[in-house]
């Protein structure tokens, strides 16, 4: 007899930052994270995550619109759904992570009820520690230099700098000031996230060459291709989509424009493993070198990713799965693993992590059911 889904449930879950994380559109004090369960016939769950970073700002959608789409929409859709069925890249237009946090659940539980790891049910297997990043995204310059300096001591090589939320003189000052601080040895990338008018990136780019800056991150807002391929055939420094690459018609606007060197993959906004590992395929088929990025997740949120990186996708500049050593609270029994310099991939069957469902509850601001032993309204 096949095993179905029986029940699947979201719940709202803010989380603070140890520190506030200025980027371009605001800073940010607390993540929304939005887990989903899925329960099998058998009793056996699957969960999965995505993180909001406080509201529609980052992209156009919220925790509250990824609940409504998932109760309203993606839950009916897939109630009665045989667990190990593919999981279909989407039964919604757009909702990228709405789409992604079931996607996740789905394949979590598909794993564990075949008692393998996510990424072997993806794709090759290849569990090694993945090169971290860490991000300096601190409110004041005297902030960065401590933060960046007690990193350093924890084994970090490598550090991604928040510009766009001062002015562009104050951040070229800045890039200096940690360059001189860190020494030649460390990888040094910057992320404007979206942040820097065409004048203000182009002015940038020589300084950024002189720095030794190893890639520039979304210069530019999202939808100027024509901007970045322009900035791109200007200099030497790689430019890195990020808000940019979401679809895999994105990825080939890109390509085809010349417009960047570095994908920046999220499963968040790609909408799950399928369509991000088909982006990744394409950026391999033409030399595009791959970075996987974060949204601030628990250690459920980045056991996912790092499944991702353990199916076999090539990442040349490494990830910056920071997120459960910059939240207040994690939500597993145990979290993910880092070593200096290094994340690893969770060993065990689906994404190799127990989540607290206690604690999830004990935090969560809302919560939705569907429940397919249920008659639903």
């Amino acid at each position: 007899m096949a095993e179905k889904i029986t029940a699947l449930d979201a719940w709202h879950v803010p989380v603070g930052l140890r520190r506030g994380h200025a980027m371009s559109f605001g800073t940010v004090r607390h993540a929304d994270l939005v887990l989903v369960r899925a329960t099998a016939d058998d009793g056996r769950t699957g969960w999965g995550e995505v993180t909001v970073l406080g509201g529609p700002y980052w992209s156009e959608e919220s925790a509250e619109s990824v609940l409504a789409t998932l109760h309203k929409y993606l839950f009916p859709a897939v109630i009665g759904d045989d667990v190990h069925a593919a999981t279909p890249d989407t039964r919604v237009r757009g909702n990228p992570f709405a789409t992604c946090a079931l996607d996740v659940a789905r394949t979590d539980l598909r794993a564990r009820a075949l008692g393998i790891p996510a990424a072997a049910l993806l794709g090759a297997y290849d569990p090694a520690p993945v090169p971290l990043s860490w991000s300096l995204a601190g409110e004041t310059v005297p902030q960065d230099l401590d933060e960046a300096a007690e990193q350093r001591e924890q084994g970090y090589a490598i550090f991604k700098v928040k510009v766009g939320a001062r002015p562009l003189r104050a951040d070229l000052d800045r890039l200096a000031v940690l360059r001189e601080a860190l020494g030649p040895d460390v990888s040094l990338r910057v992320d404007a996230n979206q942040g820097w008018s065409r004048a203000d990136a182009g002015a940038a780019l020589r300084p950024l060459a002189g720095l030794d800056v190893a890639f520039a991150e979304q210069p530019l807002p999202r939808g100027d291709t024509t901007g970045l391929a322009a900035l791109q055939a200007a200099t030497g420094v790689p430019i890195a989509a990020d808000e940019s690459l979401g679809t895999l018609t994105d990825a080939t606007a890109l390509i085809s424009a010349d417009a960047a060197r570095v994908f920046v993959y999220k499963l968040a906004k790609h909408g799950g493993f399928a369509p991000a590992r088909h982006i990744a395929a394409l950026a391999g088929a033409h030399g595009i070198d791959g970075y996987l990025g974060c949204m601030i997740e628990s250690s459920l949120g980045t056991a996912a990713y790092l499944a991702f990186a353990a199916s076999g996708v090539p990442l040349r500049y490494g990830c910056e799965l920071f997120g459960p050593r910059l939240l207040t609270d994690d939500l597993t029994h145990e979290p993910v693993t880092y070593s200096p310099g290094h994340v690893h991939p969770p060993h065990g069957p689906g994404l190799g992590v127990d989540v607290d469902a206690a604690k999830v509850a004990a935090l969560a601001t809302a919560h939705v059911r569907v429940d397919g032993r249920q008659e639903q309204p």
